[in-house]
């Protein structure tokens, strides 16, 4: 199935605490929600999605020198055709440093066994796991290890004081 990177551009009158997030689903419906979902929590000013592990790892490779098209957050479903979650997984170690620095990932899956939830766990570069339907709360609960603090106070509207 060719499912091309599409982009987002979301509101741009608001603070986000992200500049760029993917998606990575074949699940245009899925995909739909959870875009919606990000702009009414203005959780990025940008949005990349790809179809498949394959597509997001062409699109990092092509971002690779590009500082503002890296993700800063990669939400990653598990089964997928082409390449699932998992070789996706298995490949991004392998991208640049550029890469693998900036980006972190949250995977999204609404079942996983034992087995794929232990491998998941053993990629540094995956920060938290939320079972499918995402919402608001499984998103605001979510820690994303050093953007933790910044995206809370955002979302809740609170100012940090220095």
């Amino acid at each position: 199935m060719n499912y091309p990177i599409q982009k987002f551009t979301t509101m741009q009158e608001h603070t986000s605490p992200f500049d760029l997030i993917m998606l990575v689903d074949d699940n245009k419906i899925n995909n739909i929600i959870n875009r919606k979902l990000f702009e009414l929590m203005h959780f990025s000013k940008e949005i990349v999605e790809a179809g498949n592990g394959l597509e997001a790892l062409d699109y990092l490779k092509a971002a690779a020198t590009s500082n503002d098209r890296i993700p800063e957050v990669i939400f990653l479903d598990v089964y997928m055709p082409l390449m699932d979650g998992m070789g996706f997984l298995d490949e991004f170690k392998n991208l640049p440093v550029s890469i693998l620095e900036k980006s972190r990932i949250i995977i999204l899956s609404s079942t996983l066994d034992g087995n794929d939830y232990r491998r998941v766990h053993r990629s540094p570069y995956v920060v938290k796991f939320l079972e499918k339907p995402m919402n608001k709360q499984k998103l605001i609960d979510t820690d994303l290890k050093g953007f933790r603090e910044q995206y809370l106070f955002n979302i809740a509207g609170v100012t940090h004081a220095a």
